[in-house]
């Protein structure tokens, strides 16, 4: 299984997590109060029942990766690659994982948020919590990578199969990329050609719903920055709207 990670290059904070994810295949794992869902790992409690407390040190002893397994989703794309000026890196996961660690999003409504908490055992609890979202999330595709550990960290997750870079990745942070690329094997040394599927990305115009992706495949280091030289030379000279 490839599951995807999207991720934004517009400081150097974020600039330095890509260039660890395609160096060392490290990602970074969070806690859950540090997702972007306003509605993470919340839950209803009705007094009585078992201490919230003991759910909440259960949850706390949780990371969290979040990826996708869509690498061509346009609301991913815009929002967490920062309008296709980040990019998607495919990743696929090291025997390091547990089967019960690399969990599919669970998407309900509103009212399953409120139900009774009719387990006993707090891990349990917290493990259903942390593993479901709202319906209004459910375009994401989401898999979640867990680790049992207290603290935030980099951990490597697996083998690095694809990148897919936005078409307005600026030509600064293209060769950063490349940089950070070009003295691991995903690229052979001796020609400079890809030993991974890189592609760039924009968004399908041919859509009435603009739901999609389209792209196309780069074979090697030099062929992908004459690309993006190219573009952004006919973009400065362009009047009209850039996607």
């Amino acid at each position: 299984m490839i599951i995807y990670k999207y991720r934004s290059l517009s400081s150097c904070i974020e600039i330095g997590y890509v260039i660890d994810c395609l160096k060392k295949g490290e990602f970074w794992f969070s806690k859950f109060h540090e997702q972007n869902d306003p509605m993470e790992g919340v839950f209803w409690y009705y007094p009585g029942k078992i201490d919230p407390k003991l759910i909440n040190e259960a949850k706390s002893r949780y990371i969290i990766c979040s990826f996708s397994l869509s690498d061509n989703n346009m609301t991913l794309w815009s929002y967490y690659a920062n309008g296709f000026r980040g990019i998607c890196i495919g990743v696929k996961p090291g025997i390091s994982f547990l089967p019960e660690e690399i969990v599919n999003i669970k998407y309900v409504k509103k009212d399953d948020f409120i139900d009774d908490v009719k387990i006993v055992n707090p891990a349990s609890i917290a493990l259903s919590l942390i593993t479901r979202k709202l319906k209004s999330w459910r375009s994401e595709k989401e898999v979640r990578l867990l680790r049992r550990q207290n603290t935030s960290d980099n951990i490597k997750v697996g083998e690095i199969k694809s990148l897919l870079l936005g078409r307005n990745v600026s030509l600064e942070n293209v060769n950063y990329i490349v940089d950070a690329i070009k003295v691991t094997d995903l690229v052979d040394g001796a020609s400079g050609n890809f030993n991974i599927e890189v592609k760039i990305v924009a968004p399908n115009v041919t859509s009435d719903e603009y739901s999609s992706t389209e792209c196309h495949k780069i074979l090697s280091i030099k062929e992908l920055i004459r690309d993006y030289q190219e573009y952004h030379k006919w973009r400065d000279n362009f009047s009209g709207t850039v996607f």
